[in-house]
């Protein structure tokens, strides 16, 4: 992980300097947030954590020191805190805070206490955008600009992973993905990526269209959730009820229709993928997390030199490493 991020960071040229960053402190590849921003120069960096299903605070606390301790980095410049009342009062010093896990939602009462000039990047793309995450409404009236990472970038090149992680739930559910038929239902920017990974691997991929008559061994959902605005009815497509597999990769599928086998076995929170990039490894992640801090650079700077929240959005776009929310 230490060497994934020190490449990362080199190859987005990510310069934090003279910043104060907010994020989480969580277990695992995700203790690299904090540490990637201090890596870059961050002035300050305050990690927030609490006890979740994935680990305790302590486990992540423990996570995030070892790896600071591995690259060498000054300790004095990272706050690590599991106390909501010091995360409040540090929003009035922030100038990026990230729509991480542990600081959601990120509602009118904390967006109130951030600071002119403070910005917000989305861990992920903008279309996935959730609003029970971030009140726009209140960043518009605290001029609080919001962005999505451009997960595609070729600096970033996170979906790029999107097709290897269907096939790594296929293999080890125990489809050889080679020569099986592949029921593919998206109507979002995933699929093309999906399909990719999978027609190399010798599946042929049909889509919402094309299966009938076809004797199905697996259906990968990869459709955008109605609280992500998606509109897709799974039920006018007529989908057989009865699949080897079926593998929720993202969006929402009434589960008590299929007799299958199901990816994963326990149902995602709505709008939530289904499937985690972190199972491939730490590289998709620090990619992830790398890209938004690139991000809120970007509007950072922006906004500290005078330009309006209009104008830091547009800089983003232009930059090819964020998009505006609509």
């Amino acid at each position: 992980m230490a060497g994934s991020i020190q490449a990362v960071v080199t190859r987005l040229q990510l310069d934090l300097r003279g910043t104060t960053v907010i994020t989480e402190c969580a277990t695992g590849i995700y203790a690299c947030t904090p540490i990637i921003a201090l890596l870059a120069g961050a002035e300050k960096v305050i990690a927030f954590g609490k006890d979740s299903k994935f680990g305790s605070f302590e486990d992540a606390r423990a996570d995030l020191l070892k790896l600071a301790d591995i690259l060498s980095l000054n300790q004095k410049t990272l706050q690590i805190t599991n106390d909501p009342t010091k995360l409040e009062k540090s929003f009035e010093e922030a100038s990026i805070v990230t729509n991480s896990g542990h600081l959601r939602p990120l509602n009118l009462d904390k967006v109130s206490k951030m600071k002119s000039g403070c910005v917000i990047p989305l861990m992920y793309e903008s279309w996935e955008f959730r609003s029970k995450d971030v009140s726009l409404d209140a960043c518009k009236e605290y001029n609080i600009p919001v962005a999505g990472t451009d997960e595609r970038h070729p600096d970033i090149g996170v979906f790029e992973y999107l097709g290897p992680v269907v096939a790594q739930a296929l293999l080890e559910a125990g489809l050889e993905v080679v020569g099986n038929n592949i029921l593919l239902i998206s109507d979002n920017d995933f699929g093309p990526y999906v399909k990719k990974t999978l027609v190399g691997m010798g599946a042929k991929v049909l889509n919402q269209k094309n299966f009938s008559n076809c004797a199905i061994d697996a259906i990968v959902f990869s459709h955008t959730p109605s609280i992500a605005g998606g509109h897709l009815d799974l039920m006018s497509l007529n989908l057989p009820n009865k699949s080897p597999v079926c593998c929720q990769l993202w969006g929402d599928v009434d589960r008590s229709y299929f007799e299958t086998q199901w990816l994963p076995e326990q149902e995602p929170e709505p709008g939530h993928m289904g499937l985690i990039l972190s199972s491939l490894g730490v590289e998709p992640i620090v990619r992830l997390q790398s890209g938004g801090l690139k991000v809120g650079q970007i509007l950072f700077n922006a906004r500290k030199e005078g330009s309006s929240v209009e104008e830091a959005l547009s800089l983003v776009e232009k930059e090819k490493y964020g998009m505006r929310v609509h």
